[in-house]
């Protein structure tokens, strides 16, 4: 299992809630993890 890149992003709590839904989401068709944060970094 990959790791996110370690970026200095600011992160508010929700922002890191809502990405960690879009992690866990069951529904979610990202292969692995990184692959989601990347996309979801790009919003």
């Amino acid at each position: 299992m990959k790791h996110a890149p370690k970026k200095p992003i600011p992160m508010s709590p929700i922002h890191c809630h809502l990405l960690f839904l879009a992690l866990t989401a069951p529904e979610s068709r990202a292969a692995d993890p990184s692959e989601t944060y990347i996309v979801f970094q790009r919003k």
